[in-house]
C-alpha cells in the first residue's frame, strides 16, 4: 500500500504480494487501521460524503529494480490531507522478496450487493470503501463493521483484500537500519542522532524503544542535535551482557556510558514514562551532566511503577514463561485496548508500533533477561530520594504533562513543578502519557519554547 494512515498521518509501507485465486479470498495484503463510523442515525445513504467514505486503488505494477526505488514510487503514488479521506492507491508488486510492510491487518470490502470477483482486484483498477459502506440493517443506513474487521467479511461479501504482513519498518515507524551503534560498559545501544546544534538526549520507557520520538526528533532536529537510544527496556534488539547491571541506578550509570560514549559532556535530559524517571536519577546523582531537564508524562515520588500497569508484568517475572506468555498475549488488540495496557499510555494507539516493541522480548530470551531485571529493580525508593535531591536542583525544568493522563496523573507533574527551583509546568491536551505519540507538534514546541527561553551560558 502506497500510504499508512494513523489518524490522518501519513507514512510510507510497503506490502508483500500474496495472491490466493478463489472467489471471496484475499487477493493482496495492505496496511489500513481506520475506526469503523457510527451508525447513521439521519437516514444519510452510504454515497452521501461521510468523512470516513475513503477508497483503495490497486494495480499490478512490474520490475521494482530496488527496495529504495519501490519506496519512492509508493511514497509518491498517493496522498492524503486533513481534508475528508480520499483515495490511496494500493500497489501490488511482483517483486515480492524486495517488499516489506508493517505487522497488522485491514479487511476492505466492497459495496453491499455489488461486489463483483476477487480477481477485479488485481487485474484491473477498481475504488472500494474502507469499510464505508457496509451491510444495511434499516433501508439505506449504516451498520458498524462488527466481526468484519476481524476477517470475517468474506462470508458474505466475496471482494475482500486483507493485509498481514511483517518485515522492515518504514516512514513513521522508523527504519532499523538508521540506527548507530555503541558499546557500553553494560552492552551495546543502538541510537538515532539526527540533526545539528545543542544536543538532546531522549531517555524511553519501559517497553518501548527510540521510535517512540519519531514524530518529535524531526520538528526539533532544525536546531537541536537530537539523539534517541533504544535503552535496555524490554523493546531493544541488543542484549545486555548477562551481567550487566539494569537496576535503576544501574540503568543511570548506562546512560553515564553512553554520554561519555558518544562524547557529550552535557545534555539536555528528555524523559517520558519509565525513562522520566530515569532523567531524573540522572539528575540528581550526575547533575553535572545535565544542562536541562524535561520531564513529559513519567513515573515520580511513590508512582515508581505505577501499580495497575507494571503488576501484570511483576507477576509474569516469577512464573517460568511468564513474560513470554504476556509479551504474546500482548499481540493482541482486545489486550492492548485495556485501560492498563498501551491504550492506557496513548489515544492514538499505533498496533505496527505496539508490535514491533514487542517483538525483541518475544523473540530473544536475552531481551526478556534484560526486562526481568528492569522490572525486579523498579522500586519508589528511588524517585523519592532523587524528588529529595532535586529540590537543589537548579538547572531548568519543564514539566510538560498531559492532564488526560490515567497514569501518570497531573498531581504529580504539578508536585514536580512546585518542588523544583527552576521548572515551569506546560499543559499538553489530548494526550495521555506518550505525549510524543499523541501530540508530537504540541510536544515539540513546548520543548523549543522552553530550550529558546533558556539559553546555556556559554562554557569556558
Amino acid at each position: 500500500m502506497g500510504q499508512r494512515i494513523d489518524g490522518l498521518t501519513l507514512y510510507d509501507a510497503r506490502i508483500h504480494r500474496t495472491l490466493q485465486r478463489e472467489l471471496g479470498d484475499a487477493e493482496a495484503v495492505c496496511l489500513f487501521e481506520l475506526t469503523p463510523p457510527l451508525p447513521a442515525e439521519d437516514g444519510r445513504g452510504v454515497d452521501e460524503g461521510d468523512p470516513l467514505h475513503g477508497g483503495v486503488e490497486a494495480e499490478v505494477q512490474e520490475g521494482v529494480e530496488s527496495a529504495a526505488q519501490d519506496a519512492e514510487r509508493i511514497g509518491e503514488s498517493g496522498y492524503l490531507s486533513q481534508e475528508p479521506l480520499n483515495h490511496i492507491r494500493l500497489h501490488v508488486l511482483e517483486d515480492g522478496l524486495e517488499e516489506s510492510g508493517l505487522v497488522s491487518e485491514l479487511v476492505i470490502e466492497g459495496a453491499f450487493g455489488n461486489a463483483g470477483r476477487g480477481g477485479d482486484l488485481i487485474h484491473r483498477r477498481v475504488g472500494e470503501t474502507l469499510c464505508g459502506e457496509q451491510h444495511p440493517r434499516r433501508g439505506d443506513q449504516r451498520a458498524p463493521c462488527g466481526f468484519r474487521l476481524f476477517g470475517l467479511a468474506n462470508q458474505y461479501i466475496p471482494l475482500v483484500c486483507i493485509l498481514r504482513t511483517a518485515g522492515m519498518l518504514l516512514g513513521g515507524v522508523m527504519a532499523q537500519e538508521d540506527l548507530l551503534t555503541v558499546e557500553t560498559s553494560a552492552g551495546p545501544i543502538r541510537y538515532r542522532d539526527s540533526g545539528d546544534g545543542e544536543p538532546l538526549l531522549f531517555v524511553h520507557g519501559v517497553l518501548a524503544d527510540s521510535r517512540l520520538w519519531r514524530k518529535v526528533t524531526p520538528l526539533l532536529a532544525r536546531r537541536y542535535r537530537c539523539i534517541a537510544p533504544d535503552w535496555p527496556l524490554g523493546a531493544h534488539r541488543l542484549p545486555m551482557h548477562p551481567d550487566a547491571d539494569l537496576s535503576p541506578m544501574g540503568l543511570v550509570a548506562n546512560v553515564v556510558d553512553f554520554l561519555d560514549a558518544v562524547g557529550l559532556e552535557r545534555v539536555t535530559l528528555v524523559g517520558n514514562d519509565t525513562g522520566g524517571a530515569i532523567s531524573q536519577l540522572v539528575a540528581a546523582h550526575h547533575s553535572e551532566r545535565v544542562a536541562r531537564l524535561v520531564l513529559t508524562p513519567c513515573d515520580a515520588y511513590e508512582n515508581f511503577p505505577p501499580r495497575l500497569v507494571f503488576a501484570p508484568l511483576r507477576l509474569a517475572r516469577l512464573i517460568p514463561g511468564g513474560l513470554l506468555f504476556l509479551l504474546e498475549t500482548l499481540r493482541l488488540s482486545v489486550a492492548q485496548r485495556l485501560p492498563f495496557s498501551f491504550a492506557g499510555l496513548t489515544k492514538r494507539l499505533d498496533r505496527s508500533l505496539v508490535a514491533a516493541w514487542l517483538e525483541p522480548g518475544r523473540k530473544d530470551r536475552g531481551i526478556r533477561r534484560d526486562l526481568a531485571k528492569v522490572i525486579k529493580g523498579l522500586d519508589r525508593r528511588y524517585t523519592l530520594d532523587a524528588a529529595e535531591r532535586l529540590r537543589s536542583f537548579d538547572a531548568p525544568v519543564l514539566i510538560a504533562w498531559a492532564p488526560e493522563d490515567r497514569i501518570f496523573k497531573l498531581r504529580y507533574g504539578q508536585r514536580l513543578a512546585a518542588d523544583l527551583p527552576n521548572a515551569s509546568l506546560e499543559l499538553i491536551d489530548d494526550a495521555r502519557t506518550f505525549v510524543a505519540e499523541d501530540q508530537p507538534e504540541r510536544t515539540a514546541a513546548v520543548i523549543e519554547e522552553f530550550l529558546a527561553a533558556n539559553i546555556l551560558p556559554a562554557r569556558e
